[in-house]
């Protein structure tokens, strides 16, 4: 029984990302867009962060992220997108926005350390106080 679950959980995940936002797959295959607008397109911690890491490093241009409103990116799914962006992953990313996500005070403080690594990015939580 829990093989067939396994199996059945796989196939759902592989029909979700056959589905991927039109968005979301224009920017995993275009490496010179400029503007990733992935507002509201339900990327999930797992293979969609991971296959939009692998995209970003193959993307010199990239000067926006927009992931706003994507509610299931928490601290696990955005640590390695951080984590990238540490390792010099978007050189021309300037703006990340990341309001509406499901982020906590951990992603927050390595947002913190990666502005004293990266000073021209801008990594923007959306929260009510502006951190100074």
């Amino acid at each position: 029984a829990a093989e067939a679950g396994r199996k059945a959980a796989e196939y759902i995940e592989q029909l979700r990302v056959d589905h991927r936002s039109t968005r979301f797959t224009e920017a995993l295959g275009d490496p010179t867009m400029t503007h990733m607008n992935l507002m509201l397109c339900d990327i999930r911690p797992g293979r969609d962060i991971s296959d939009l890491v692998d995209a970003l490093k193959k993307n010199g241009e990239v000067e926006t992220l927009d992931l706003r409103d994507n509610r299931a990116l928490d601290d696990q799914a955005l640590q390695p997108l951080l984590l990238a962006f540490a390792n010099g992953v978007g050189p021309k990313l300037k703006t990340v926005l990341l309001k509406g996500t499901s982020h906590s005070v951990i992603s927050e403080n390595m947002a913190k350390g990666l502005a004293m690594m990266r000073k021209n990015m801008n990594i923007d939580f959306g929260d009510e106080e502006a951190a100074p």
